[in-house]
């Protein structure tokens, strides 16, 4: 009897320490953000052609934070439902963390996505990263490597970066984990839908120390086919919010409104050229489901297939 009570104590003491060491790593899951509404301008166009016969003088430079391993596991990252799957070769692939760097005329440089911090080069994620994050890409079988001086702070002081806004495709951490080195009064801006328990929980630490969050919403968003809900963020027709859900509840693609042709980011609303070539979504984490994933891609898809000039940059794929 007294052996019974003994390993009942303890069992009683381990679902204790479970649950405070639950509750403590999704912590930020149960913070409420701290955000204001991004003022979002008058909404002057009405068509993509009137558009893109307004073009600006954007330039946008890709950049490499670092990569993400998948080799044989490309397939966690894909819709396995979709047929076409097996048209995508899934041997020895790596997905690149992307940022982009956006030179405006009268907003200055502008940052799309954050990438990650140097904390993958200097090996020290277990004491920055949630520890939810890492268990997470373990399960998946990813392993992330950085080569010296990719990390967000040294393309920043490279390219010669002096940024004080930068708008976010979705809140998972390969996107966020570079505001990391990034100022704390920096404008912050994503959708609102991405407040989520699972996202802020995954990602909030990263967020922990801002000072300035913005969020904006597609409910009264216009609808330019064949998208449903885009926003012109700065009235002037040069960059604009893609609402593209389904990886995340609140994804957002940008569509960059050049000179040289129209450039569109599509964030993980398509995570590779092969699955944009044949259709394959990404792997879902959100309530919308694949549905929503499905038609987010084919409205992309749509898109470059009626602008051909449009240059894609996808999410995880140089």
């Amino acid at each position: 009897m007294k052996t019974l009570k003994i390993i009942g104590l303890v069992i009683i003491v381990v679902i204790i320490l479970l649950t405070l060491f639950i509750l403590y790593e999704f912590r930020y899951g149960f913070i409420k953000f701290k955000t204001r509404s991004y003022s979002i301008p008058v909404q002057k166009y009405k068509t993509w052609d009137e558009v893109l016969k307004n073009p600006s003088d954007l330039k946008v430079i890709r950049l490499k934070t670092g990569t993400v391993t998948v080799g044989k596991n490309i397939q966690n990252l894909l819709n396995n439902e979709n047929p076409n799957i097996n048209k995508i070769n899934l041997k020895n692939l790596s997905a690149p963390v992307l940022i982009y760097y956006i030179k405006h005329q009268k907003f200055g440089d502008i940052l799309i996505d954050a990438g990650f911090d140097d904390t993958i080069n200097k090996n020290t994620s277990y004491k920055k990263y949630p520890l939810t994050f890492l268990i997470f890409q373990k399960i998946l079988g990813f392993k992330n490597i950085q080569e010296k001086g990719e990390d967000i702070a040294n393309l920043i002081k490279k390219y010669n970066i002096h940024t004080k806004k930068i708008f976010i495709t979705h809140l998972h951490s390969d996107h966020v984990a570079g505001l990391l080195d990034l100022p704390d009064n920096i404008e912050i801006i994503f959708c609102e839908n991405e407040l989520t328990f699972f996202n802020k929980a995954g990602s909030g630490l990263f967020f922990k120390k801002k000072k300035n969050k913005k969020v904006f919403n597609f409910n009264n968003a216009i609808s330019i086919l064949p998208f449903d809900h885009v926003i012109d963020l700065f009235g002037d027709g040069s960059l604009w919010a893609v609402f593209t859900p389904g990886h995340t509840d609140g994804h957002v693609s940008y569509l960059v409104n050049a000179r040289s042709g129209p450039i569109l980011i599509t964030g993980d609303a398509c995570m590779t050229y092969e699955a944009f070539k044949y259709g394959v979504e990404p792997f879902t984490m959100s309530k919308v489901g694949m549905p929503a994933a499905t038609k987010s891609l084919k409205a992309l898809i749509e898109f470059k297939n009626k602008y051909p000039e449009t240059t894609v940059y996808v999410g995880h794929d140089l």
